[in-house]
């Protein structure tokens, strides 16, 4: 391997990591158009439940995932939290740092991309289920 190879690798690790977990786009998502607070992100999640066409499984957000990809995305520093504590009900706000209105902006060509090519993400998904299938079968 060359070491633009290598360099082309890790970044795509990295990436992958900073995705990891079901809700961490959602997130990014709700986030786009300005600072939310923590309830607000939670409601209007689980308004959106997530059905997966890969796996068939529907997920609903719970506190406790919200609470830790919103921890993790502070962490990697994509989320901005604050506090606000002078309101007569103390809240906490959140919204996307510069790295993840930079993040979203990136990955927006991608994303078109996916939207003109619904085709390949059915047949790739067919050929999962496909061989999940043939793997269930196996002896």
């Amino acid at each position: 391997m060359n070491p633009e190879d290598d360099s082309l690798i890790q970044q795509m690790n990295d990436l992958k990591q900073v995705f990891r977990g079901d809700w961490v786009g959602t997130v990014l998502v709700m986030l786009r158009r300005g600072r939310r607070r923590h309830r607000e992100l939670r409601d209007n999640i689980r308004n959106w439940s997530l059905q997966d066409p890969w796996t068939g499984i529907r997920r609903r957000l719970n506190n406790a995932e919200l609470a830790r990809t919103l921890a993790r995305m502070t962490d990697d520093g994509l989320v901005i939290r604050t506090p606000v504590s002078d309101q007569w009900q103390p809240a906490v706000f959140y919204e996307l740092s510069n790295a993840g209105q930079e993040l979203l902006a990136a990955v927006s060509p991608l994303l078109e991309w996916a939207a003109h090519h619904p085709d390949f993400f059915a047949a790739a998904r067919e050929a999962r289920i496909g061989d999940d299938r043939d793997n269930r079968r196996a002896p």
